[in-house]
């Protein structure tokens, strides 16, 4: 319940900040320039779960079952982000071969400001700190510079060709998170990281190649509406549906909330038997399907005033 409600507050956030910056991107930039920030970060996104490959669950669940094992631990902490650096370096390969293309070279400079999103993502530890089931201290790192994020979104974006900007600033708000939060493992909780070998990269890219498979199958569709029509239809059409995406989105937080709440837990369980893993998903399903329905419900009702708030002029 604890670490459900501290996720709740980081979440919160997450949830306030397309609330209120996204009525305020649109008068500010233009539909137009809103569906080219739309088209860059969904092809970033796709980038980032090339970069993630899985370790939310496979990290998540190591450091769970080692989670009073400062040795084990670190090489885990340490192996992890070192492919994930690797794997980052490597999407920013494929980011420049793209930007060869015609189609995207026009946009080099949004895409280039865009990439500090992987950049942030690569050294996010927020699997570690989910893992730990000390989600707290995290929370209130990422509450800062989300809020900060927000903040400098309404000074320096002033007018529509300030839109270069605006995904470099969010990247910018993930990259300080994961430094601070990096130094708070370090600090806090005595987990060193240090720069793993290429055979331990190599073990782990292995180790988790079916979960990056199936994640990425399942998460890309995610993002796939936006990249689609930025490629075959115009930008203001990604736009429009940008906001669709952007209140569906809303409403996913919520699950992303429950998984990550209940995944560590459900690790251990897991561990033990077959039925005390059941019983356990039981109880922790049923209440909130029932919640989270009655959310999906009110969306479904209230869908043309929903829309409005977003885009009062269209």
């Amino acid at each position: 319940a604890e670490n459900f409600f501290i996720l709740g507050s980081i979440q919160s956030i997450n949830l306030l900040l397309p609330l209120v910056l996204t009525p305020y991107l649109i008068r500010v930039l233009g539909l137009l320039n809103f569906g080219k920030i739309t088209f860059s970060v969904a092809i970033i996104n796709i980038f980032g779960l090339l970069i993630d490959y899985g370790f939310n669950l496979t990290g998540t669940k190591e450091i769970a079952l080692n989670k009073n094992n400062n040795e084990a631990l670190g090489k885990i902490v340490s192996g992890i982000l070192t492919t994930k650096f690797f794997l980052m370096l490597f999407t920013f390969l494929l980011l420049n071969i793209g930007l060869l293309t015609p189609f995207l070279s026009e946009n080099k400079e949004l895409f280039l400001l865009s990439f500090f999103i992987c950049i942030g993502q690569s050294m996010n530890p927020g699997w570690i700190f989910q893992g730990l089931e000390k989600m707290r201290q995290f929370a209130l790192v990422n509450v800062v510079f989300k809020i900060s994020y927000m903040v400098f979104i309404f000074v320096f974006i002033r007018e529509p060709k300030d839109y270069l900007y605006v995904n470099a600033l969010f990247g910018l708000s993930i990259l300080f998170t994961g430094i601070v939060s990096i130094i708070l493992l370090r600090t806090k909780f005595n987990i060193r990281f240090t720069p793993a070998s290429f055979a331990v990269v190599g073990s782990y890219l292995k180790k988790s190649f079916y979960y990056f498979i199936s994640g990425f199958f399942v998460n890309i569709s995610g993002y796939a509406g936006s990249a689609i029509l930025g490629i075959f239809t115009n930008y203001r059409i990604v736009g429009l549906y940008g906001i669709v995406e952007k209140i569906l989105q809303l409403v996913r937080q919520l699950l992303i909330i429950y998984s990550q709440v209940l995944y560590p837990a459900a690790c251990r369980k897991a561990n033990e038997s077959v039925q005390a893993y059941t019983s356990f998903m039981k109880k922790a399903f049923t209440p909130f399907f029932i919640f989270y329905f009655l959310i999906c419900a009110c969306i479904f009702i209230f869908a043309p005033e929903i829309a409005w708030y977003f885009n009062k002029t269209d």
